[in-house]
């Protein structure tokens, strides 16, 4: 405050005149709290995003590779698994270094299973909306109305100090007087009138069109909400048999039907059996797969919501759809549902069918295979040391893919909730509307 306040004196040196001085005070005061919300703001933002980054892509494939490397176990050479000790009790050294190196090489032998990947879901997702909370409340105090009223209330500080008090009570004590007096109320009648009348355009019409294209985009916005809740559901169903999905590529990848030998993470390549694994356990091709029941309701509902959003931008509604949606634009944009109420552009025309929530990596990964793994799944030369190493690698980015598409599915859960909460209102708006009822 006392820099403050040397702004203060330095101002009524240079203005005598009072009327002119307290603005400039109040001017002062707002464009310095301003510069310090900004620079809170920014650091809020970084902040953000580093939690965000890191929620959504997990530790480096490198850094686990030398962890496993610096407790003897080398990915590509023959045996590198035997190498990896079964259990914490087998670590050479029990230094916690050691430990959470053989914590971290233990991933490269084992894929995360569904129950434990959906905790980490729920886990990661929840630390990304904390870290929204320090952007949000820089964001609220950040506006207009609340920087003028402080600026207004530090300036009144230094003009009347000690006063405040009294001050309040005298303005309470004018209230009642004020409000007996009924002048105020048709001068303020007429002022509005002749605002209106004086207008170049109609206000009435201009309320009515605002109160319509809410309706409108209200009315899009709840029919968005069934379409979402099945996209939801689909979504759910996918999740569920993801390890076939995983499975099937990595047969793919490896070349199992090709060479009789199928791959995993925790046992390598296994020499034999491949078939009889195929009978035991109804393998299927992701080809198959991807023509399951469930995928094709997902691509269903993928291209119903695509062609909802953009049925609200044809109307001319996106505008007010979006101003309804501020409140879960993060989580739009997450969806990549943003780029269908805007007029889509070259780059943008697949939208959310390619994105995480449409599991387009799948069908992406299964198309350049070729490029990763082709040269070397070829039965003459083949290096099944590069080629495990590889699919090791591929197996680790599986798992931070499907880590993704859930995060996007939580994301899309939080839109769901928002619309439906608008649809069935609040105990605050059910309260204003029984209100208003009486």
């Amino acid at each position: 405050m006392e820099l403050l306040y040397k702004f203060f004196a330095a101002i009524e040196a240079s203005v005598t005149q009072p009327w002119l001085a307290i603005p400039l005070k109040v001017v002062i005061v707002a464009v310095m709290l301003l510069g310090a919300l900004t620079v809170a703001r920014l650091l809020a933002i970084k902040f953000w995003v580093e939690v965000s980054v890191r929620v959504e892509r997990r530790i480096r494939y490198s850094d686990i590779l030398e962890s496993a490397s610096e407790i003897g176990a080398r990915v590509g050479n023959p045996g590198w698994r035997s190498n990896v000790p079964r259990s914490w009790a087998n670590v050479e050294r029990r230094s916690p270094v050691w430990l959470l190196r053989y914590s971290m090489a233990r991933r490269l032998v084992r894929q995360i299973p569904l129950e434990k990947l959906e905790r980490m879901t729920k886990r990661r997702n929840a630390l990304e909306q904390l870290s929204r909370i320090p952007k949000r409340a820089v964001g609220f105090a950040s506006r207009r109305s609340l920087i003028l009223l402080a600026s207004g209330a530090a300036v009144y500080q230094y003009e009347r100090p000690g006063r405040t008090r009294d001050d309040l009570q005298i303005i309470a004590d004018e209230i009642p007087r004020i409000a007996e007096q009924r002048t105020w109320a048709p001068i303020l009648v007429l002022t509005v009138g002749v605002f209106a009348i004086t207008r170049s355009g109609s206000l009435i019409d201009r309320i009515r069109a605002r109160d319509e294209a809410a309706k409108d985009a209200n009315r899009m916005l709840a029919e968005l909400l069934a379409t979402l809740s099945e996209l939801d559901v689909a979504l759910q169903e996918v999740h569920e048999n993801i390890n076939a999905y995983r499975s099937a590529y990595l047969d793919v990848a490896s070349g199992a039907a090709e060479s009789g030998r199928a791959w995993s993470p925790g046992f390598g390549f296994e020499s034999d059996h491949y078939g009889l694994r195929v009978s035991l356990y109804g393998r299927k091709s992701l080809e198959i797969l991807l023509e399951e029941p469930e995928f094709q309701r997902l691509q269903c509902a993928l291209d119903a919501a695509a062609d909802h959003l953009a049925e609200i931008r044809e109307k001319g509604i996106s505008s007010v759809a979006l101003r309804i949606l501020s409140p879960v634009w993060q989580e739009i944009y997450s969806c990549r549902l943003q780029s269908h109420l805007y007029h889509p552009t070259s780059g943008y025309t697949a939208g959310i069918k390619y994105s995480m929530l449409g599991l387009g990596w799948m069908k992406e990964r299964l198309e350049t295979k070729e490029r990763h793994f082709g040269h070397l799944s070829k039965k003459d030369g083949r290096d099944d040391g590069e080629l495990d190493a590889k699919l090791v690698e591929e197996a680790y980015r599986l798992d931070d893919l499907i880590l993704r598409s859930r995060l996007a599915h939580c994301q899309l859960q939080k839109i769901r909730r928002f619309l439906l909460k608008r649809l069935h209102g609040t105990s605050l708006t059910k309260l204003v509307s029984a209100v208003g009822h009486r």
